[in-house]
């Protein structure tokens, strides 16, 4: 549960997007589909045993495709600039804040000066992605209000914690306990496949362009499942057993990203393209357009030298 309710936070407040038109029933169904996809990737990290920063890349590009193309459908705004820069870019983003979010809320770790200075980083982020984004064309929205939008999203990253610190850990978690089972499969994978059908009747998403999605999900699940591991170590190994949060360090981290969030927002929005909008957008967009052929590359020659070990 907590896991899914840091996807939903990071990806609808974090990265805001619509999250002002959203009434009681959109979060409703958001909640069950950002938990449906909270399931199925812890799933896949452990059964596919996906224990270092290539895989992990893998697993979070699968869920900013899928987010931003069923949930957000911004994927499909400006093709193929903004598959990369929603895709593989934005969301592939919030879901590796989110997960380290998980794993250092549930390992009770104090926080670093580094921790602190990595969410100050993401306030500064938030805050002008919130200015600008809004302006971008293809989105023509109404900038949200910095007092209703930075309250929304500490208050939700607050309730984060105070959800994990309420609700008593486990003693221990197996490797089988992050499983699921098959009807569990069948009702995750159900909300999805009912939300694209629904998104499609509807006109929301487009087929050619939901079938281009599809195949590259489809090429990432394939490199993870060539790739996977023979033993059972995997990311989840740290959360044995997971353990109530540290509420301090949660808090000062949440300080700095509301402090820089605020003077992210506050930034001189001279000229047409303010200087830090471009260089923030520049980036996720780099970032998406670069990882996925990279880490593709470093997979291949690691296979390659593997193989070459075994023969000799």
């Amino acid at each position: 549960m907590g896991f899914g309710l840091l996807l939903l936070v990071f990806g609808e407040l974090v990265a805001w997007q619509h999250a002002s038109q959203y009434d009681a029933f959109d979060w409703m169904a958001l909640i069950g589909l950002y938990f449906a996809m909270a399931a199925i990737l812890l799933d896949v990290i452990v059964r596919w045993h996906v224990q270092d920063v290539l895989g992990l890349l893998l697993v979070a590009g699968i869920f900013g495709l899928t987010e931003s193309a069923l949930i957000s459908a911004r994927l499909f705004d400006n093709l193929p600039i903004s598959l990369v820069f929603y895709g593989t870019g934005l969301e592939t983003v919030m879901f590796l804040l989110a997960f380290g979010s998980f794993l250092y809320l549930s390992t009770a770790r104090p926080a670093s000066a580094w921790l602190v200075g990595l969410a100050a980083l993401v306030g500064l982020g938030w805050g002008i992605w919130v200015r600008g984004y809004p302006e971008l064309e293809h989105v023509q929205q109404t900038v949200p209000s910095l007092d209703t939008a930075l309250p929304a999203v500490v208050i939700a990253l607050l309730g984060n914690l105070l959800v994990l610190f309420v609700v008593p850990p486990p003693k221990k978690m197996s490797y089988q306990d992050w499983l699921l089972e098959p009807y569990e499969w069948a009702a995750a994978g159900g909300i999805l496949g009912l939300t694209m059908v629904l998104r499609l009747a509807d006109g929301s998403i487009p087929g050619v362009g939901t079938a281009l999605v599809a195949m590259i999900i489809t090429m990432i699940v394939l490199i993870l499942w060539f790739t996977r591991q023979t033993h059972k170590e995997n990311w989840l190994r740290l959360l044995n057993p997971p353990r109530q949060p540290l509420l301090y360090g949660w808090i000062y981290m949440l300080i700095a990203f509301m402090l820089m969030g605020w003077a992210g927002h506050h930034l001189s929005q001279d000229g047409d393209n303010p200087i830090q909008t471009t260089v923030l957008f520049g980036l996720l967009a780099f970032f998406g357009a670069i990882w996925l052929p990279v880490v593709s590359v470093l997979i291949g020659i690691r296979a390659f030298t593997q193989l070459a070990r075994e023969e000799y």
